[in-house]
């Protein structure tokens, strides 16, 4: 069977037609695929420069704390410890040394609530020197709240006996 010129054109016209028909839709189709990629390579640039943005806010805050790492140790001894109250019974002791009284602590455990810790001193001595233990609490390292104080003298002895309920903030 032979075509005429016109069947010839237009068999040639539908091949033609269908080829670019067939282009379109590869070239809509490899655009989709290429925009989508450049979506994805666009968020994997944020998503790294956000990371680098977060290691640069790492170091200056590791750097931070390595600066300022004495600073923080004074405002821990501020407080004191509550599993571990040692270092707070030490320094009054050495108190006691220097003041020449005799100073007892103990731990008021129904007065020791939330952030608090209560304690009662008894302190003992020559009243110029219980004076001197008062006036270096005032100056001592950690906020000290008294709750009572009493203070009476011993029998047949020039010395006195003070005691006072002491609340101190304890760290968590």
């Amino acid at each position: 069977m032979k075509l005429k010129p016109i069947q010839k054109l237009f068999v040639t016209g539908i091949c033609v037609m269908s080829a670019i028909v067939a282009l379109i839709a590869a070239y809509v189709w490899m655009y989709g695929y290429v925009a989508n990629s450049a979506f994805e390579l666009l968020q994997s640039d944020t998503d790294i420069a956000s990371r680098r943005k977060e290691q640069q806010q790492a170091g200056a805050l590791k750097t931070l704390l390595r600066e300022h790492s004495a600073d923080f140790d004074r405002i821990r001894a501020l407080g004191i410890s509550r599993t571990n109250p040692v270092a707070f019974f030490k320094k009054f002791e050495t108190l006691g040394a220097v003041t020449r009284t005799a100073i007892a602590i103990d731990l008021d455990n129904r007065e020791t609530a939330g952030d608090m810790m209560a304690f009662r001193f008894t302190i003992e001595g020559a009243e110029e020197n219980v004076a001197d233990v008062l006036k270096l609490m005032e100056s001592a390292p950690y906020q000290l709240i008294i709750d009572d104080l009493s203070i009476q003298r011993i029998e047949d002895s020039p010395k006195v006996r003070l005691r006072i309920g002491i609340r101190v903030k304890a760290l968590p």
